[in-house]
């Protein structure tokens, strides 16, 4: 029997024999079953050709309505827990011969839940850029609801830095601001940017990742948050602190605590308690380590990270100045002396001071 033959006559072997079919695949409940019957549709769509006719025969349900992202449980293989916070767990799996990195969230009986991962899911999607983390797919059929992405096992940038103490630190910050200035450039604010949420791919490439705050920002949407606190305390602007929403302004100072996370090594007012930082009114000190300075802290960066944590907004740059300027103190630093041996002048000498 060829193979469309086999096609054609598959209703007929499988009429009738509902119950022996869900215990053939392991399928305990209509939620595995909304999975199954997915993942069969998008197979058999995809192996029969337009002149012949897909099986009728089903098991009396509809199959459940399909997004072009929609990935089942059926289409990975996991092979282990990478980690997880308050709202989601973090799994590896294999999909299509690639390994994925597969973030389910917690609380999914929660409609509100749903809603606000469909609406990472529009954003993310639609997004291309060497300093995106690719978004692969996802599902919203069953409990728990979870985003595939791909898997980067360098992992956030906080711990590639300090399993690989001496990677160019200005590099990866100069590489996040390419990757904000695309989305800014696509009118989207990310809203939690962070060294968490910034992973390195097997290149050494910083990629942005985590698009559950982000929003299409537009004068309809600019107040969608007013009265509402969201994002990471230590990251945010003053203005988000007092409830005026999230924004390409607030984007670029938590651009600016990036710029300290990554070189003191530390996050932004990790000594201060929570009430006082909520205050919103202490001051970033400048870090004095010796350390910062040998990961390539100096007078320009400074200079920038303050610009871009300004207390007002309209004062703070946009991403195309910030990365003009990483890109001019990166040249600045390749200064070839007559030996013909590479220096980094912008450790050594800037504005006069040595450092």
């Amino acid at each position: 029997m060829s193979d469309r033959d086999a096609r054609r006559a598959l209703p007929r072997v499988i009429a009738g024999k509902y119950k022996a079919i869900r215990r053939r695949f392991g399928i305990d409940n209509d939620v595995q079953e909304d999975h199954a019957m997915a993942a069969m549709e998008r197979g058999l769509n995809n192996t029969i050709s337009s002149e012949e006719e897909a099986p009728k025969t089903t098991t009396r349900r509809n199959v459940p309505k399909q997004n072009k992202w929609v990935i089942t449980e059926y289409d990975l293989d996991f092979c282990g827990k990478i980690g997880g916070g308050g709202s989601s767990t973090v799994s590896k799996a294999w999909y299509k011969g690639t390994m994925v990195a597969v973030k389910a969230l917690k609380d999914v009986g929660l409609k509100s839940t749903r809603e606000a991962l469909e609406r990472e899911i529009d954003i993310w999607s639609e997004l291309r850029h060497d300093h995106i983390v690719p978004f692969y797919g996802a599902s919203t059929l069953t409990s728990p609801f979870y985003i595939v992405s791909r898997y980067m096992q360098n992992g956030n940038v906080v711990q590639y830095l300090c399993a690989a103490p001496d990677m160019d630190r200005t590099k990866l910050v100069f590489e996040v601001s390419l990757g904000m200035y695309y989305l800014h450039e696509k009118h989207i604010v990310h809203g939690d940017l962070k060294g968490v949420n910034v992973l390195v791919d097997d290149a050494g490439k910083a990629c942005i990742i985590d698009f559950g705050l982000s929003k299409v920002y537009s004068s309809g949407t600019a107040g969608a948050n007013r009265g509402k606190v969201v994002g990471t305390l230590r990251y945010l602007a003053p203005e988000a602190l007092k409830g005026h929403g999230l924004s390409f302004e607030t984007d670029v100072y938590a651009f600016g605590m990036l710029i300290y996370e990554v070189f003191a090594g530390e996050v932004p007012f990790i000594t201060d308690p929570d009430d006082v930082v909520w205050e919103g009114r202490i001051e970033l000190q400048r870090p004095t380590s010796n350390k910062a300075y040998e990961r390539g802290f100096n007078e320009v960066l400074w200079q920038s990270l303050s610009e871009c944590i300004s207390r007002e907004p309209n004062s703070r740059p946009r991403f195309k100045t910030i990365q003009e300027q990483l890109s001019s103190m990166k040249k600045a630093e390749k200064k070839v002396e007559p030996s013909g041996t590479e220096v980094d002048a912008g450790r050594r000498q800037i504005g006069g001071l040595t450092l």
